[in-house]
Formats: structure tokens, C-alpha cells, sequence
């Protein structure tokens, strides 16, 4: 036997108004969610997109500011961490 907390309603009529307005409330949730998810997986891709853009804008502009092998970053041998610099040779030693 089935036990509800409520019981349903009993005339025919009014389980027919409950199912019409149960199918209805799905089909009106189920579009809402159809638009939420939309609109969140467009500021997802829009997001993407952005970075994207800002990380291949940073590849670019790094291979236009490394003019040679003095560009690059010199790793510093008492803490092992990089440290970067930008210098002009001023004058060589030649033996």
C-alpha cells in the first residue's frame, strides 16, 4: 500500500487539472533550464575565448621582445629561481 503526505485528488477532473499543470510546470522548468544553461556555457566559451586571445597575445609580443640568446632569462645558481633582465653590451674582452 502507498502512503503519501497528502493525498491526491480524488474527481478525475482534478487529477486531469494536476497532470495538465504538472506537465506544464516540467516543460516550463526544463526551458529555463535549456536558457540558464545556455547562457552559462556562452560566458564559458566567451571566457575561453579571452583567454585565449590574451595568452596568445602574450606568446606574440614575448617572440618579439627575444631579438637573441641574451633576451632569454638567466637562472640564477644560488636559489635556482629565474631571474629576468633586459641589457645592452656595453663592450667585450677579447683576449
Amino acid at each position: 500500500m502507498r502512503y503519501y503526505i497528502t493525498q491526491g485528488p480524488v474527481n478525475p477532473f482534478a487529477r486531469a487539472i494536476a497532470g495538465v499543470f504538472a506537465a506544464i510546470t516540467i516543460i516550463v522548468a526544463m526551458f529555463f533550464g535549456m536558457i540558464i544553461l545556455a547562457v552559462v556555457a556562452g560566458v564559458i566559451a566567451i571566457l575561453a575565448l579571452v583567454f585565449w586571445v590574451r595568452a596568445a597575445w602574450l606568446r606574440r609580443s614575448m617572440s618579439r621582445n627575444a631579438s637573441g640568446p641574451e633576451a632569454g632569462p638567466i637562472r640564477s645558481q644560488q636559489s635556482g629561481e629565474f631571474i629576468e633582465a633586459e641589457y645592452t653590451v656595453v663592450s667585450e674582452k677579447r683576449d
